[in-house]
């Protein structure tokens, strides 16, 4: 696996805080790119992550990247609750 983006270690340093941290903008599957690494065996090793979409589509998108970085049974794609 390829070393750590300069992002990657912004956000850990973020979540060795304790807080939540909010990440926007990153494009196509470099958002699930992202959460490989942060769950990536290390000492600020993330536990779980939870990412939201926009909406169905891009919540589709970001489940089929991150099945691809991390695998099926990794991934839980919960619908929008039609309101």
């Amino acid at each position: 696996m390829p070393p750590p983006t300069d992002a990657t270690a912004k956000v850990r340093r973020a979540l060795a805080g304790g807080g939540a941290v909010d990440v926007t903008g990153l494009p196509g599957a470099a958002r699930a790119r992202l959460v490989q690494q942060l769950l990536a065996p290390g000492p600020a090793r993330a536990r779980c992550v939870l990412a939201v979409a926009t909406d169905e589509e891009e919540a589709d998108l970001l489940a089929r990247d991150l099945c691809f970085f991390l695998g099926d049974p990794a991934v839980l794609r919960i619908p929008a609750d039609a309101v």
